[in-house]
């Protein structure tokens, strides 16, 4: 059992776990059938590419806590922990309000941290800075990190859509060799990732963060999709129809081990 400690409680005053709640009440984007499921259940096959899951796994900037869910399917013990304490109502699993750059644990607690498209809302150095020195503070020996990032880039989405933020939010466009130097210079070891998902998301209002559309509208294109990355994966030869190049991909994956 992970130990929590509970930091800086006039900080964050909604610290507080969020158990197992009413999971009718929310969009289940494990089992339904969408763009996003689909995305999610490529998304961990790269994971386990980069790194065999087990043990402890710790999610930041959790939202949904989608890869988590999947990663317990996989016999992992997950807990999420985002700052926005209304994203974590109606999950199945142990959640936290806190901070990815001041987390509430003791050294030496997971085998595994991971975030999906936080990386990329972050300006300045510091931030990841900041954020990489805590997790390799909570990481076991030879514990890894791992991010799944959006970044604002031209990609396959662009013949589709104008590729722009919805108002208010903020993404960098850093590409996979500066966030190696960034993985690096915070002394993290076996640097490693993929760009990934070469095909586009569809939908009346695509801008990050991606809208579904009504449930009949993503069965159709998520049956569509499943066509197009079987038709990739026969061109591709043996070779991984999720990843492809930074020019046509959306995203990228990277995995730094603590040293």
């Amino acid at each position: 059992m992970v130990e929590v400690v509970l930091v800086n409680i006039d900080v964050l005053p909604e610290m507080i776990f969020w158990k197992k709640n009413n999971k009718e009440l929310y969009n289940d984007y494990v089992n339904d059938t969408n763009q996003i499921t689909l995305a999610y259940q490529n998304h961990l096959r790269i994971i386990e590419k980069l790194w065999k899951p087990h043990g402890t796994v710790l999610e930041i900037g959790c939202g949904r806590s989608t890869i988590s869910q999947l990663l317990i399917k996989e016999g992992c013990e997950c807990i999420g922990i985002d700052m926005e304490y209304r994203a974590l109502k109606n999950r199945d699993l142990d959640l936290l309000c806190g901070d990815c750059m001041e987390l509430p644990f003791v050294n030496d607690s997971f085998d595994c941290i991971i975030s999906m498209g936080l990386l990329e809302h972050f300006y300045g150095t510091f931030l990841y800075y900041k954020t990489l020195v805590e997790a390799k503070r909570v990481l076991k020996d030879n514990g890894v990190f791992i991010a799944y990032i959006v970044p604002r880039k031209k990609s396959i989405q662009n013949l589709f859509y104008r590729n722009h933020q919805k108002d208010g939010i903020f993404r960098n466009n850093l590409l996979f060799d500066v966030y190696n130097l960034i993985f690096g210079f915070n002394s993290f070891k076996n640097i490693e990732g993929y760009y990934v998902y070469p095909i586009p998301f569809l939908s009346y209002s695509p801008n990050f963060p991606a809208t579904l559309n009504p449930k009949p509208i993503e069965v159709l294109l998520t049956y569509i999709m499943k066509m197009v990355l079987s038709v990739r994966r026969k061109i591709k030869r043996g070779k991984d129809e999720w990843i492809g190049s930074e020019r046509w991909c959306q995203g990228l994956i990277i995995k730094g081990e603590k040293s």
